[in-house]
This record gives C-alpha cells, structure tokens and sequence, in this order.
C-alpha cells in the first residue's frame, strides 16, 4: 500500500468514481491511514463539491466574509446535501405525476430533470422506499406505451440502472412482471435487470381487494399471481398481460441456465432439453436449501 498519496494523484482516482460513489470512496479514503487522510486537501474537496453542484469549474468568486466562510470539507458536504434535495425534488414530481395527477410524461421527466441537474438517478428515496425507475413502473392512469418511453429515457439518457433496487430488494422488473406489463418487462430485461433475485412487495389480486405479500423473484411472483387469481375466478383474459410477463421471464432463465451449462446461446434446444436443463436447476436449488 502506497505510504503517501499526492493530492494530484488522488484527484485522478476520483475522476473514475461516478458521482454516487464519491461520498463513501471518501470515507474509506479518510480511514485508510492519516497519510491518505491528509491528502484529502482543500483542492480535493473543492473538486469534488463541483461534481456535486454539476459545475466544471467554479462560477463564483470565493466569499470574502470571514463570517461565512466554510472549511473545504464543510463546503463538500453541503453541496452533496444539495444533490441529495435535488434529487428528492426529482423524485417526488415525478411519483406525484405517476400517482396523483396520473399525467406521467416524457416531456414533464424530461424538464424536471434538467431543471434539478445534476441529480441522482438510482437513489433510493427515503420517502418513498423506490427508485425512479421504481416509480416509473408504479405509475396509474398512464398507457404501458407512455411508462416505456419515460423507463427509455431514465436509462438511455439520464444512465439509470434496470438492476437497481431497494433495501428489500423489490425491483422495477418486480414490479412491472407483478403489474402485468410485457413490454416494460422486456425493456428491462434488455437493459440487464437481474431476473433471479427475490424482492419483498405486496401486490393486489385482479377484480379482487386481496392481496398477497411475500420474498420472491420475478418469475415466481408472477406465477404465485396466476395460481391466486385463478383460486379466486379471475378469467383467463384478464391474465394475459401476466402471462405474457411469465413467458419473457422463463425464456430469460432458460437463457441464464443455457449459459451456465455451457450450452450456446445460438444453438435450438428441444423442449426436452429446456426441460433438463431446468429440473437440474431446481434440483440444484433444492440441495443448496
């Protein structure tokens, strides 16, 4: 480990760290050892605050009352303060159009989202417990076409993260594949949202006040919906969006599982095959429990 880290040096290393990342890379810098620590100089962290404010050079001159005046590290902190309400502004326009004013657009996410730049894109809110992409999938009173387009734009222009969930592990692909919506699933899956990690959420039951809550992966929420909503009476016709979501799933775990056996992913399979394959995949699951 280098015994001394020039402050040049370590404005270097932090150019690679995308801009969530910049707080804990400089705790962890701080605590590695006081030669690390004492390179974090005034010229550090005033870069770094600029990152936070979206700026690339200073546009103010400094202040020259000695009564406002803030120390480097002080003034680093609350510009990532500023990014972080920045972000919540973000995040709670967008979920108040996906679930009061039910008028989620592409053009309203765009202007909220150069209005509060820079911001970050795959916070989890405090308030909400979600994502925007979250969010997104959440939205009422809009078109499955409408949330696809906004769901384009978080990750292809603004870099948003299909795979990005909360502390419990619910995802938008979850999320999406428990609302019945094909397109948004596939959209996901494309953008790599992880298909095998269990979310825990609560979803309502079709024609019915019931819901169901639970720890599952994607494909098995929509599976537990179909089995509850058929128990209940729910006609085949109104799970066509759900089964829809169930075919996409499948054919991206059979995928998964043809990579992880080795066989490639251009080669046709037999059903039986397909078939194989998954029952060594449960019975391998049912060992390691």
């Amino acid at each position: 480990m280098l015994e001394n880290l020039p402050s040049d040096a370590l404005l270097h290393l932090l150019e690679i760290f995308e801009v969530p990342a910049l707080p804990p890379a400089l705790r962890k810098i701080a605590l590695c050892c006081r030669a690390w620590r004492d390179a974090l100089t005034a010229d550090v962290y005033n870069a770094v605050a600029l990152r936070f404010s979206g700026r690339a050079t200073s546009a103010t001159p400094p202040r020259t009352s000695t009564r406002l005046v803030v120390s480097p590290l002080v003034g680093c902190g609350q510009k990532y303060m500023a990014l972080r309400a920045r972000s919540e502004a973000l995040h709670h326009a967008l979920a108040s159009a996906g679930q009061d004013s039910r008028d989620l657009s592409v053009r309203k996410v765009k202007k909220w989202a150069a209005r509060h730049h820079p911001t970050l894109v795959d916070r989890v809110s405090p308030v909400y417990d979600a994502t925007l992409l979250m969010e997104v999938c959440k939205a009422r009173g809009v078109g499955e076409a409408t949330m696809v387009q906004v769901a384009t734009a978080l990750i292809e222009e603004m870099g948003a993260s299909a795979a990005r969930a909360n502390d419990s592990d619910l995802s938008p692909l979850i999320i999406a594949a428990a609302r019945g919506l094909p397109k948004m699933v596939k959209l996901l899956l494309e953008h790599g949202a992880y298909t095998k990690r269990p979310g825990l959420g609560r979803f309502r039951l079709a024609d019915s006040r019931q819901s169901i809550r639970g720890r599952h992966s994607a494909l098995d929420w929509v599976e537990l919906l179909l089995r509850e909503e058929a128990a209940i009476g729910v006609a085949p016709a109104q799970q066509k969006g759900l089964r829809k979501c169930l075919e996409l799933l499948q054919a991206a775990h059979v995928k998964a599982l043809m990579a992880v056996y080795g066989v490639p992913a251009a080669q046709p399979m037999a059903p039986e095959k397909v078939n194989e394959i998954v029952a060594r995949e449960r019975e391998r699951q049912r060992q390691s429990s």
